[in-house]
C-alpha cells in the first residue's frame, strides 16, 4: 500500500515514505487502538475514532476494511479551533452559530 497525503483535496504520493505492507498497516491499528475498538472494528469492518499524541498532535481516524484489505485514513485535527473571523466565513454564519446552542455549531468554536 502507498503511503499519501491530501492537501486541499488533492492526493499526493509521500515518495519518502517506502509503501506499507498489510502487516504495518495491521500494526498500527494495533496500536492506535483499544481491544474495544478492535472488537467492534472487527464486527463492523469499519471505524471512526479520536487519536492524540499528548501535546503534539490529535487526529480523527478512520479504519476501514474492504476485500480483504485494512485502510486507515488518518486527519489532523488542530489543537486551536479557528473562529468564525479567523475562517473568513460569510457573517450569516457567525448569525447562526451565536443564534441557538447547538443549531450549527460542528467544529466552530464560540467566542463572544
Amino acid at each position: 500500500m502507498l503511503a499519501g497525503s491530501s492537501h486541499h483535496g488533492e492526493l499526493i504520493k509521500q515518495e519518502d515514505i517506502p509503501p506499507l505492507s498489510i502487516h504495518d498497516i495491521e500494526a498500527v491499528l494495533e496500536q492506535v487502538t483499544t481491544p474495544e475498538q478492535r472488537t467492534q472494528f472487527h464486527k463492523e469492518m469499519e471505524l471512526d475514532f479520536a487519536y492524540s499524541f499528548f501535546g503534539l498532535a490529535r487526529f480523527r481516524v478512520n479504519a476501514l476494511r474492504q476485500r480483504g484489505t485494512t485502510s486507515l485514513a488518518f486527519r489532523v485535527v488542530p489543537f486551536k479551533v479557528q473562529t468564525v473571523d479567523e475562517l473568513e466565513l460569510p457573517q450569516i454564519c457567525k448569525t447562526l452559530i451565536m443564534k441557538n446552542p447547538g443549531l450549527f455549531n460542528h467544529g466552530v468554536q464560540r467566542r463572544r
